[in-house]
């Protein structure tokens, strides 16, 4: 064998080394990013691939935003990591930015990713439950909150969950949008926890009457109300977070994916019902808050407060119409379709799993979910253009 910098990657088969070295967790897709720019992918090949998925919402800005590049590079010639020990001003930074945006919030803790968010917020609902007397942790059916155990145990799938019980205890699942089921929540409630707009569960929002009641329980009982906005947060919806478009007011908020720009970052926001419940000690992190992921986080905000997040309310609109115009051309094939700010689906009649596949040929991006659903989170940078070659990528896909 050459030497490794004599080797050709392109005749190397990546896929075929890759199932031997890891654990088989992932169904890879066919063809292998070399690089990004913008709104597209290439593979080895130099073709170009339309990126509707973004690495699961993560690429906020599209792949290789000057700016983002800029502050990771400007940061990683100062230091690359600090212990948490010290002050790391890139951190106090975003810290202040994010709760500019989030004004009923008081406190920050920075974390590596939407799950370790969950767990940290379980924590903090665990330590105020044990000093109000409280007990169960509500979440609902198709909500996904993360794969670790604690995070798990909120997940409702079965799909997820199979095999690694037993869960947390007193954690229970209400029927997502049911106004029924929300009689169940009560005065011994602790916590419940929500996405405003399900993720993974089909880009579906709760609706207004729903979250008046919810908001309505929330007053009269008391308990803490988690937002889980891994995904729907950083301007995703067209505001900072999914919750700003209802009226609730939740005490925690967890967030991660398009917060670092790319990067592994994520955070939990508390208001004054939970500001105190940490000393230290009581909860920490070795990554969490990286000097180099807040500086971009940083350079996020930045585009988000300089226009960007009219720019995703106004290309959301645009997003939504297209998908409108798909319904309408196919209406055999597409049930539905539904677009929240750049957080949008395509519903079919019939199983959604091999159209991933189908859109690689056509140089598309997509990720398909909860059985029937196309589900899209562009880059927020995303113009005109690309919308208009969405709908054409994807008339040539359901037109077969």
């Amino acid at each position: 064998m050459k030497p490794h910098s004599e080797q050709s990657e392109v005749t190397i088969d990546w896929t075929d080394r890759g199932r031997q070295l890891f654990f088989n967790t992932y169904a890879r897709q066919s063809f292998i990013p070399v690089r990004g720019e913008g709104v597209y992918l290439y593979d080895e090949d130099g073709r170009e691939y339309l990126d509707l998925v973004t690495g699961l919402g993560v690429n906020a800005l599209g792949h290789a935003h000057p700016a983002i590049v800029a502050a990771v590079n400007d940061q990683i010639q100062r230091f690359s990591h600090l212990s948490n020990a010290f002050i790391n001003i890139p951190q106090v930074r975003l810290a202040e930015r994010v709760l500019e945006l989030s004004p009923d919030h008081r406190k920050v803790f920075f974390t590596n990713s939407g799950t370790e968010s969950v767990e940290g917020a379980l924590k903090l609902v665990r330590r105020w439950a044990a000093k109000n007397n409280r007990d169960t942790i509500f979440a609902f059916s198709k909500g996904f909150h993360g794969r670790s155990l604690g995070a798990l145990s909120l997940t409702h799938k079965d799909k997820y969950r199979k095999g690694y019980g037993p869960f947390m205890p007193e954690v229970a699942h209400l029927q997502f949008d049911s106004l029924k089921d929300l009689e169940k929540i009560n005065e011994k409630t602790a916590a419940v926890c929500i996405e405003f707009v399900l993720g993974e569960g089909g880009i579906r929002p709760i609706s207004c009457e729903f979250a008046d009641e919810l908001d309505r329980l929330h007053r009269l009982h008391q308990f803490l109300l988690i937002a889980d906005e891994t995904q729907s947060g950083v301007g995703r919806t067209g505001q900072f977070f999914a919750f700003q478009w209802y009226t609730l007011k939740p005490d925690i908020v967890v967030t991660a994916k398009p917060i670092g720009g790319g990067l592994p970052l994520g955070l939990i926001l508390g208001n004054q019902r939970v500001e105190g419940l940490w000393g230290p000690g009581d909860h920490g992190t070795t990554f969490g808050g990286n000097p180099v992921a807040c500086s971009a986080g940083l350079a996020v905000i930045d585009w988000l407060s300089d226009g960007g997040m009219a720019h995703v309310a106004q290309a959301g609109k645009k997003f939504g119409d297209a998908l409108r115009y798909l319904q309408g051309r196919f209406p055999a094939v597409i049930r539905s379709t539904r677009a929240f700010g750049l957080m949008a689906a395509i519903e079919l009649y019939q199983s959604s799993t091999d159209y991933p596949q189908k859109a690689l040929g056509e140089g598309l991006i997509i990720n398909s979910t909860d059985d029937t659903v196309i589900r899209l989170l562009p880059p927020l940078i995303i113009q005109d253009e690309h919308i208009q070659e969405m709908v054409r990528k994807f008339e040539r896909i359901f037109s077969k």
